[in-house]
């Protein structure tokens, strides 16, 4: 396969949608058979943007009783309300479908799943969202429909088309699954090491209070928008912690230069050190890396310095960011009209602790798997943005692909 750029292939054809597909005539009953027992389609059943169908239902189980549209495998079937959801799918089997959804039949040489790609793409979404709001409820009908043309290449590049952006929404698939598959893998350990069960079931596991096994624990000062400044050293608030990971996030970090003195000491932050939000969103927890140098906090997180003799401050993030440590926020959360801890009740909070070694090897494990959801997450990012880019490209003949 090669490709090459193109701008307006002379061998495409403007067409107009009714030029593409045919639109159903007629609606059957759904309460007689053997339209009872076939699967009934609804815009509820279609993932937004990726040509997925969620569900398979019969019309007897989803209780239908008014007309229904009939439909048959190479149809696309389009939900015409809330056109910016952008649900298609493409059916491999006959059935029905509600009459909120089109079933687009591909007339004569147009090959089913380039119209797929047609429908999903950006130049059919926005045309669709722009007219759906005439009649002020988001819908698209058959006249405004009739009125989105298309350029279309002849039926074999559209197949090679495909056949490319098919690959791709396998390999998204295929990420996907991994995602789940790490995610249930992580949560299954979360539940065997981290759950008032699972710590009642492990032998050895010593229970202390954080104030007991950290060398101090402290929040930062208010005030420090005087200090900010476009160089200087870190500063760390709650968005730079994430319920998904303990890992810091440094897509929006602030830099201050902040005042010498016994204030900027008690605020530094070290690597190792344990982060807690203690106001809005309670029990987000980070660990600061060994790479970081200095840094601060506001007074909305809370820092406990670990003795790490006692205590691996990866596993104790693992531990405090699981059903055991969040059950603890929930509880110690201050009555009043605004949620916060004061540092007293951070202090009491309550660790079970294996040995030091197997605290180690307990924090490495879920160590890899957060860092292989990390990877397959920034590959599905990639893969997302490569198929985006490469519809539209491949849709309007800017690359051309040959055989």
């Amino acid at each position: 396969m090669t490709s090459s750029k193109m701008t307006n292939p002379p061998e495409w054809e403007v067409r107009s949608m009714m030029d593409i597909v045919e639109l159903p005539t007629g609606q059957v009953d759904p309460r007689q058979e053997p339209y009872l027992s076939m699967i009934l389609v609804a815009p509820d059943h279609m993932e937004s943007a990726t040509g997925r169908l969620l569900e398979k239902a019969t019309a007897s189980s989803q209780g239908a009783i008014s007309g229904k549209y009939k439909f048959r495998p190479g149809d696309v079937l389009y939900s015409k309300i809330r056109p910016y959801l952008r649900k298609a799918v493409l059916a491999d089997f006959e059935g029905l479908c509600s009459a909120d959804v089109y079933p687009l039949r591909p007339r004569q040489n147009i090959h089913p799943s380039f119209l797929l790609a047609l429908i999903l793409s950006d130049p059919f979404s926005v045309f669709a969202e722009s007219v759906s709001m005439r009649s002020g409820f988001p819908k698209i009908n058959r006249c405004e429909l009739a009125e989105f043309c298309a350029v279309l290449p002849p039926y074999i590049e559209q197949a090679r088309i495909a056949e490319v952006l098919d690959t791709l929404d396998k390999a998204i698939q295929g990420t996907k699954a991994g995602i789940l598959k790490q995610g249930a893998v992580y949560l299954g350990l979360q539940e065997q090491f981290f759950t008032p069960s699972g710590v009642r079931a492990r032998l050895g596991w010593q229970e202390a209070q954080l104030e007991n096994i950290a060398e101090s624990i402290t929040s930062g000062p208010r005030g420090w928008a005087t200090y900010y400044a476009d160089e200087g050293d870190y500063f760390l608030r709650i968005g730079n912690l994430t319920r998904k990971h303990l890992d810091l996030r440094f897509d929006d970090v602030v830099k201050v230069k902040p005042p010498g003195g016994a204030e900027g000491v008690r605020t530094a932050l070290a690597p190792g050190d344990l982060l807690i939000s203690i106001t809005a969103d309670l029990g987000i927890i980070g660990v600061v890396p060994d790479w970081m140098g200095v840094a601060y906090i506001n007074q909305h997180i809370a820092r406990a310095r670990l003795d790490r003799t006692k205590v691996n401050p990866r596993f104790l993030g693992y531990q405090l960011s699981g059903l055991i440590g969040q059950k603890q926020f929930y509880r110690l959360n201050d009555v009043g009209a605004k949620a916060g801890l004061n540092l007293p009740a951070v202090g009491g909070l309550k660790a079970w602790l294996p040995p030091l070694t197997d605290q180690d090897r307990i924090a490495s494990t879920l160590d890899g798997i957060q860092q292989a959801l990390r990877q397959e997450e920034a590959l599905l990012s990639k893969l997302k943005s490569l198929k985006a880019g490469l519809s539209s490209d491949l849709l309007t003949g800017r690359v051309r692909i040959s055989a």
